[in-house]
């Protein structure tokens, strides 16, 4: 009965669909150069995949998603949902289907230039061009091409628009076609509704020259738009996979040098094969690329946003030899009048990392440890206030030590109050510790400054975005750097006047990091674990 029904629909298909209806839309914006696309392949290959049981897709658009299933759900027993499974456990990587897509023409046939290796993994080409025709076929019986083109036109024009607009004037492209002096023939970053699997990059040949791709998932949702704005996460993502597009194929001929520095890979082994990269070569191109990225990030937003929010997600993956290839991309930032195209330089990148880099200690990632809330303290003797000795207006700090002692006395008065030049010549193992004072008055404070994930600075404070003001308060917790198992809160500001009278927030002690101004909330959150690190959150 099935079959018939099946065979019954495709007849009606076939009448209802002639082949002059088997053209896509093109939904594209285009902003400063980027170009933000939904891509019917994409979107096709999605619908088919969960009716095989994928279970990878997004959580974040689940009306779309049951609107996609319902609407096909007829075609469940068609044969591309078994190829494409047949596929995926011939043994395809994660990264494999999206590039096998990008290699499909409009009307589903598959275009040379696939590497090997993913052809290889797929189960051969006969394999692929069975499921691109199977897709083909789906994509026409089933009447996707009305519903992409009519059903849903609406609804991506206003995800796009929505993307277009909260991407704003950032200027991307023009900053990395400066870095690397050159240019690609497109940049397109394809928006994948309904993916929950991965965000992926590559380059595809096209007129005249290579087209960088970037295809990337929500990150949440408005409503029922899902969610594209430029959090520091994706900004990270788009700059990394276009610059594989940019370095890539240029570091083929200097391979055979690369390789000779494969010892510099076993110190890191367990930290980047957790990442997906399992030999030397992948390793010493992935520190590459995110050391450029860094650098992209500098041009884009300045060396203060760079250091403390991209520097960090680089670190905290434990690319050790960034490092050592960032002070080399530095020189040649110095340098361009003789290098005026970073593929000019590349060869004395390689040949400099080799002669000067050091062998990495060994790494692993940090076991996972919770972060206390600034309210989560032991409120008797085995908490420690530590008062500044050093602000340059003693008589605010005379007045911040009042304050804090009526606070001691209010929330925790057998707690013990000592000052920042006590506390540094203290064993402080088993205390939680609340500091007061400004960065430069609490000496204390001032010790910590390189270890704790929001900065505060005269220019304004930087958490997962840059702050700028003048009169900014501060709440931050964090752990105690000699005890890991007691907390250090901070109540802290740009100025030591304003270094008091929170006991009048109800708000500013619920979140890792709360940022006020005369007490009323400007930012707040808690942090994220990014690969072991705990840092304001980049999503």
């Amino acid at each position: 009965m099935k079959k018939l029904l099946l065979l019954s629909l495709i007849f009606t298909a076939l009448c209802s669909n002639p082949l002059s209806a088997k053209s896509f839309k093109t939904y594209s914006v285009e902003r400063n150069g980027l170009s933000f696309r939904i891509d019917p392949r994409i979107e096709l290959f999605n619908i088919i995949a969960m009716q095989f049981g994928h279970n990878g897709m997004s959580l974040h658009n689940l009306e779309y998603k049951r609107e996609c299933l319902d609407a096909f759900k007829d075609f469940r027993n068609h044969p591309a949902p078994g190829i494409l499974r047949e596929t995926w456990t011939k043994g395809w990587a994660v990264d494999d289907p999206i590039f096998f897509l990008l290699h499909l023409d409009e009307d589903f046939k598959l275009q040379e230039g696939l590497h090997p290796d993913i052809i290889a993994r797929g189960g051969g080409i006969e394999q692929l061009e069975k499921l691109a025709r199977a897709m083909g076929e789906y994509a026409t019986l089933s009447g996707f091409h009305h519903f992409f083109n009519e059903t849903k036109a609406s609804y991506f024009q206003q995800i796009l628009d929505n993307t277009c607009y909260q991407f704003g004037e950032l200027p991307l492209i023009p900053v990395m076609e400066s870095y690397f002096g050159e240019k690609a023939s497109a940049y397109t970053v394809i928006l994948n509704l309904l993916g929950g699997y991965g965000n992926f990059g590559t380059s595809v040949p096209g007129p005249p020259g290579k087209e960088l791709y970037a295809v990337i998932e929500p990150g949440g949702s408005l409503g029922r738009i899902p969610d594209y704005h430029p959090s520091p996460l994706l900004i990270d993502l788009i700059l990394h996979e276009f610059t594989h597009g940019f370095v890539n194929d240029k570091l083929a001929p200097l391979q055979s040098r690369i390789d000779e520095l494969a010892h510099l890979y076993s110190p890191l082994e367990k930290v980047m094969k957790a990442q997906g990269y399992h030999n030397w070569s992948s390793s010493f191109n992935e520190h590459l690329v995110r050391s450029l990225t860094t650098r992209l990030t500098t041009d884009l937003f300045g060396p203060a946003v760079s250091d403390h929010l991209y520097l960090q997600l680089l670190q905290a993956r434990k690319f050790q030899y960034a490092d050592s290839l960032i002070q080399l991309l530095k020189e040649y930032e110095s340098q361009r009048k003789t290098f005026p195209r970073f593929k000019d330089y590349l060869p004395n990148l390689v040949e400099s990392f080799s002669e000067t880099v050091t062998l990495a200690k060994k790494e692993n990632f940090p076991e996972h440890q919770d972060i206390p809330k600034p309210y989560e303290f032991s409120r008797d003797s085995t908490s420690v206030f530590i008062l500044p000795t050093a602000e340059a207006d003693s008589g605010e700090m005379i007045k911040l030590h009042d304050w804090v002692k009526n606070y001691r006395n209010m929330i925790s008065p057998a707690s013990r109050i000592v000052t920042d030049r006590e506390a540094l010549g203290m064993d402080l193992t088993g205390f939680d510790l609340l500091i007061f004072g400004t960065l430069s008055g609490n000496l204390f404070l001032n010790s910590l400054d390189t270890e704790l994930p929001v900065k505060i600075r005269p220019e304004g404070i930087y958490t997962n975005k840059f702050i700028p003001g003048n009169n900014l308060q501060l709440v931050l917790s964090w752990i105690n750097p000699t005890d890991p198992g007691r907390a250090m809160i901070l109540y802290t500001g740009q100025r030591v006047q304003d270094i008091r009278d929170f006991n009048y927030s109800p708000v500013k002690d619920q979140y890792h990091y709360w940022v006020g101004k005369d007490l009323l909330t400007v930012d707040k959150g808690d942090y994220q674990l990014y690969f072991g690190k705990w840092i304001p959150p980049v999503q």
